[in-house]
């Protein structure tokens, strides 16, 4: 396996290379770009953390897409996603090269595409050096495999966490007693002391944010509202809650939505279908094309839907939210009972990815649970990340079909 030195380790060369291949990417086309002043404000936040990763003195945690952020916000730690980076690389002209090098460093080309991303942009020296990592198995256990795999190159510490697939009494305890002892790990790995007030800061935080997002939520409940949904799963993937910056992003979003709400008065509501699974991030080709007959509206802003965090017991309820992230089967499930009717869905959509075994898992679930709410289901094979993957011809066929039977 590839061995970094300690000049290479330095973060101001990493940030130039990580630079570098960012600056290799496309260009998002012209139709899939929004208007929202939101979508802006994001891009900005999400730039600003991405820097402020890079800098010498910043304390550095990397972790996972849905882990439960506001505990390394507590802390004053820089939460470093590593779902949004390989993101970031789908752009990119180089990503075959990311690819390669983890198959001649021994990573299976039969794993997801986000890992493969991740761990080449580990083996390029593109991401940050870390303080710590942060590791789980839910809701991918190849991740956990991916970061033992990234403390080779950085000889840092991981703190990993074993997260049940189902919320009980039992395993939400089990869950709060690891996240109260990886608080204690990481501060005292990183010399930092958690304070309360800071804790109970991003607590308030992360539910002033959630309360506009979820009031965005319930607008679609009677409303047609053009990329407000693509924005909501916008900021549950760029996941920063319990930053001061989140919430005038989802107070701005709330604010958009009334707006095009006040515009959309006269307009027909259209057909809606609910999207499982990430999206295309190297091409909009495919939602570009659904949303030419359709409303998309992502599964995403449905994680953990009207969960507040209790300020009297943070380590639960954020123990109950990791567990019931939205990856969760029986959460995908019991959602379309629940919200098929009151949001109008028609149909379901999900994007199988390739080498992602979670997806795979829950096909059976969400077609029986399509065939219990009479909604039409369309299981779509693709990738996140590798073109290579993906023929659109052969998936506008069964896109065309589909909508057939929509009507």
């Amino acid at each position: 396996m590839i061995v970094l030195n300690q000049e290479e380790l330095q973060r101001d060369i990493q940030y130039q290379n990580m630079i570098n291949a960012i600056t290799a990417s496309k260009h998002e086309s012209n139709d899939r770009m929004s208007s929202l002043r939101t979508s802006k404000m994001v891009s900005i936040i999400n730039s600003y953390n991405f820097t402020s990763a890079y800098k010498n003195k910043s304390k550095v945690a990397f972790v996972g897409e849905q882990f439960p952020i506001e505990l390394i916000l507590a802390l004053k730690v820089i939460p470093f996603n590593l779902e949004t980076m390989a993101a970031l690389l789908s752009r990119s002209d180089n990503l075959k090269t990311y690819f390669t090098l983890g198959d001649e460093n021994n990573l299976s080309r039969d794993v997801c595409s986000v890992l493969r991303g991740e761990f080449g942009l580990g083996l390029s020296n593109c991401l940050p050096t870390p303080d710590v990592m942060v590791s789980c198995n839910h809701p991918c256990d190849g991740y956990m495999k991916i970061i033992f795999n990234l403390q080779k190159l950085y000889n840092k510490r991981v703190c990993s966490m074993d997260v049940p697939a189902v919320a009980n009494d039992v395993t939400i305890s089990y869950v709060e007693a690891q996240f109260r002892n990886m608080a204690k790990d990481i501060g005292s790995e990183l010399n930092i002391k958690l304070e309360e007030s800071d804790l109970m800061e991003v607590v308030n935080n992360s539910n002033q944010a959630k309360e506009y997002y979820y009031k965005t939520l319930d607008m679609f409940e009677n409303s047609y509202l053009p990329d407000v949904s693509h924005e909501l799963m916008m900021i549950a993937m760029v996941n920063l809650w319990g930053s001061k910056e989140i919430i005038k992003v989802c107070k701005t979003l709330y604010e958009e939505a009334l707006e095009i709400r006040e515009k959309q008065k006269e307009k027909k509501m259209r057909k809606r279908v609910i999207w499982f699974g990430q999206m295309s991030f190297f091409s909009d080709q495919i939602i570009e094309y659904i949303e030419k007959e359709v409303e998309i509206i992502y599964f995403g802003p449905f994680v953990n839907y009207r969960d507040r965090i209790n300020p009297e017991n943070p380590y639960r309820s954020l123990a109950k939210r990791f567990i019931t992230y939205s990856w969760n089967p029986f959460t995908m499930s019991e959602t379309i009972h629940q919200f098929s009717t009151k949001f109008k869905i028609s149909g379901i959509i999900l994007q199988n990815a390739w080498g992602c075994r979670d997806i795979l898992g829950v096909n059976n679930m969400l077609r029986d649970a399509a065939k219990e709410n009479k909604l039409k289901i369309l299981m779509l094979d693709n990738d996140f990340l590798d073109k290579e993957k993906v023929a659109f011809d052969h998936v506008k066929n069964r896109i065309d079909a589909f909508m057939e039977i929509l009507q």
